[in-house]
């Protein structure tokens, strides 16, 4: 995730204890994704309630809402959206201005089949942040394995 926060123009000291809190925490994700809904919550595997409210998006509708930073709302909005073309796939497009520059993030998760009853399914996220303002770009792929809970 490195490369995604420094496109984010994240400072050196965040990045560096995000990555420690990635090692201390395992996470996992509750996703579903109905004909019209893209739900998706955030949980640690120490924890046993959500990390967040998490999100609802309704396939199709964008979405904007408030900034908060520290609690106070600010006047930028984030803009999201959820496609899908299939029930094993959803892409989600956000935009905002942030303090660093006008990002605009693209998260593609898509469900893959298992090759043989060997192998189990799996989910591959693509997550690419764009920072317009700074001309930086960054893509990260990651494999998610299904687990139940």
């Amino acid at each position: 995730m490195r490369g995604y926060l420094e496109a984010m123009a994240i400072s050196e000291e965040i990045i560096q204890l995000h990555e420690e809190r990635e090692k201390e925490k395992d996470a996992a994700f509750e996703i579903t994704l109905t004909d019209t809904q893209y739900t998706v919550n955030f949980f640690n595997w120490q924890d046993s309630e959500p990390h967040s409210a998490g999100e609802e998006l309704t396939l199709g509708e964008e979405m904007k809402e408030h900034i908060t930073v520290n609690g106070l709302v600010m006047n930028h909005k984030r803009s999201s959206v959820a496609r899908s073309n299939s029930k094993k796939h959803v892409c989600v497009t956000r935009s905002s201005i942030t303090a660093n520059g006008d990002v605009l993030i693209k998260d593609v998760k898509e469900l893959i089949d298992p090759i043989d009853e060997t192998k189990c399914s799996m989910m591959r996220q693509e997550l690419t942040v764009e920072n317009k303002t700074l001309g930086k770009k960054h893509t990260v792929k990651r494999f998610f394995l299904p687990i139940d809970m």
